[in-house]
């Protein structure tokens, strides 16, 4: 079996390279987890799950890339820093 990825984001937002995500099950519910940016998205499925993961990272990439990293702490630096290295925004 394959493991789950996310392969592109929205339209707006240009995938640099896969993101490979860990979805685990805990009862009725899933969770997608990007570990490399600390990152998580929930769902009833596997696919609402990893949807829920890309809202988040493109919502983190919007909100840190709008920030100077010296108003970051070093956890959201380095979060910074990998979406930056993963996601390009397409002009609109």
């Amino acid at each position: 079996m394959a493991e789950p990825g996310i392969f592109q984001l929205f339209k707006e937002y240009e995938l640099l390279r896969p993101i490979t995500v860990v979805v685990t099950s805990a009862g009725d519910e899933f969770e997608a987890s990007f570990f490399d940016a600390n990152l998580y998205g929930s769902g009833d499925s596997e696919e609402e799950a990893i949807s829920d993961l890309k809202v988040a990272i493109v919502g983190a990439f919007e909100r840190l890339s709008a920030l100077e990293d010296e108003k970051l702490g070093p956890a959201m630096v380095k979060q910074k820093q990998v979406l930056a290295a993963l996601i390009r925004k397409g002009e609109q």
